[in-house]
C-alpha cells in the first residue's frame, strides 16, 4: 500500500505496520474509556439515580411486555396516525405526562460481570482505530493532519449516531456533549499514537 505524505513523497507502508497502528490506537481508545468511565467524569455526566429503584423497576415490570426492547412513553401507535382525534388525544397526553425512553431485558444479568463486555469494546475500538489509521494514512501521517482526521471523524460520528439522538429521542445534552467530548479526546489521543508509529 502506497501513502502520500507531506511533500508529495510516496513511500511503501508495510501491512503489519499498519495494522500495528491501528491496535496501538485502539489500546489508547480503550484505556482513555476506562479512565473516563472510572476516573472522571464524563462517563456519568448526564445520568442520574432514581429515587425509588424498586418501584420503578416493578412498575416496568409490570407494564411492559415481557420481551427485550425499546419502549417508548407516552406511546402512540403508528396506525392510528391518521385519526385526528387520536393524535389529539396523544398531544394532550404528551403534554401532561413525564417522557421516558426504556431499553428493557425482562431477564436480569450480572452487571459486575463485564469480562464479554470489555472484550467487545477492546474488538471495537481496535477496528475503529484501524479504520482511522487507513484514514490517516490516506491524507498522510503528520502530527496535525492526524489530529483533523481524527477530530474531524469524531464529530462526523458523533452528529450522524448519537446527535439524532439528542433531537428525536431527547437525550439529555448534556449526556451527548459529554460523550463527543470523550470521543473527540479519545480518538485524537489514538490518533497522535498512529501517526507517531506510521511514520517511524
Amino acid at each position: 500500500m502506497l501513502v502520500r505524505v507531506p511533500g508529495g513523497t510516496s513511500w511503501g507502508l508495510n501491512m503489519k505496520r499498519y495494522l500495528l497502528g491501528g491496535l496501538l490506537g485502539g489500546l489508547v481508545m480503550f484505556f482513555w474509556g476506562f479512565l473516563a468511565h472510572t476516573v472522571l467524569p464524563l462517563g456519568e455526566i448526564g445520568m442520574g439515580q432514581p429515587t425509588d429503584e424498586k418501584a420503578v423497576l416493578d412498575a416496568v415490570q409490570s407494564g411492559l411486555p415481557a420481551q427485550e426492547g425499546v419502549y417508548f412513553l407516552p406511546w402512540m401507535d403508528s396506525a392510528k396516525m391518521s385519526d385526528e382525534a387520536a393524535m389529539a388525544e396523544y398531544a394532550t397526553r404528551t403534554k401532561a405526562s413525564p417522557y421516558a425512553l426504556v431499553i428493557y431485558q425482562p431477564i436480569g444479568r450480572d452487571a459486575t460481570d463485564m469480562g464479554a463486555q470489555l472484550g467487545v469494546q477492546w474488538a471495537g475500538d481496535t477496528i475503529a482505530a484501524i479504520l482511522l489509521a487507513w484514514l490517516i494514512a490516506a491524507v498522510g501521517t503528520s502530527m496535525a493532519r492526524a489530529v483533523t482526521v481524527a477530530s474531524v471523524a469524531s464529530v462526523f460520528g458523533w452528529l450522524g449516531s448519537l446527535g439524532p439522538f439528542v433531537n428525536w429521542y431527547r437525550f439529555p445534552l448534556d449526556f451527548a456533549l459529554a460523550n463527543l467530548a470523550e470521543q473527540c479526546i479519545g480518538w485524537v489521543l489514538a490518533a497522535l499514537v498512529i501517526g507517531w508509529w506510521m511514520r517511524r
